[in-house]
């Protein structure tokens, strides 16, 4: 009998956040070229939209009108900050650049990440029980999940989508289990590691790089290891 194996979905398995960055920077030319008087650059931009989508997220969950009204409000508090004048035109833009990263073609293009494949095919074969435990709206969530190919190795009902924290699904899934027979593989410390740590089961960590504001491991933390590529888990786990 193989391990309970459970997996994050976007940067663990396929490649989503570049979609949000380029979104962000194309947001930042357009306050830029159209507020003369803003004395900002593109990262104090690209903070401006991290802080307001996390605040928008502690009040309201992740769901798929967050970004695009962390891009609304940061052009309107923006433009307040200079005394820019706020166009029909531009709120429209910010609206369709937030949803623009929900394109099903991106997804299609992107594929999977490098590497994940082969260590699904791996842990099927050692008999391990795949499940996915990601965080968005279940319907745009499990679309990714078909467009992506990844019903191949997780069954509908092997994928939980939740709107808020991960820790008492995994609670759920993994209790009763030996904690020498769970593991969890994301990408984000706060959202995947940490829960994961808090419970007792074992997590592998793969930052991807490009989250700029995700939590990092305390000093001291233990019952994680973290790899550079997803790749690495068939060297850790033959």
């Amino acid at each position: 009998m193989g391990d309970l194996v459970g997996f994050d979905l976007d940067d663990t398995l396929i490649p989503t956040t570049r979609n949000y960055i380029d979104a962000e920077e194309k947001l930042s030319d357009f306050i830029l070229d159209s507020f003369e008087g803003l004395d900002v650059d593109h990262g104090y931009i690209r903070k401006m939209i991290s802080d307001v989508q996390i605040g928008l997220i502690n009040e309201r969950g992740f769901n798929a009108e967050v970004f695009p009204a962390s891009l609304k409000k940061t052009y309107v508090g923006l433009a307040k900050m200079c005394g820019g004048r706020v166009t029909e035109d531009g709120i429209r833009y910010t609206r369709e650049l937030g949803r623009s990263v929900l394109d099903e073609e991106l997804w299609r293009t992107a594929g999977l990440l490098d590497g994940v494949g082969d260590v699904l095919d791996f842990c099927k074969g050692r008999g391990d029980d795949l499940v996915m435990i990601t965080l968005g709206e279940d319907k745009i969530q499990r679309r990714k999940v078909e467009v992506a190919g990844l019903d191949k190795w997780f069954l509908e009902d092997d994928v939980y989508v939740v709107s808020g924290r991960k820790g008492d699904i995994m609670k759920k899934l993994f209790a009763g289990r030996d904690e020498r027979d769970g593991l969890f593989i994301g990408d984000s410390y706060n959202n995947d590691i940490r829960p994961a740590l808090d419970l007792g089961i074992r997590a592998i960590y793969i930052p991807s790089h490009l989250r700029e504001y995700d939590g990092q491991p305390d000093v001291g933390d233990g019952g994680f290891v973290q790899l550079k590529n997803i790749s690495e888990v068939k060297n850790i786990r033959g």
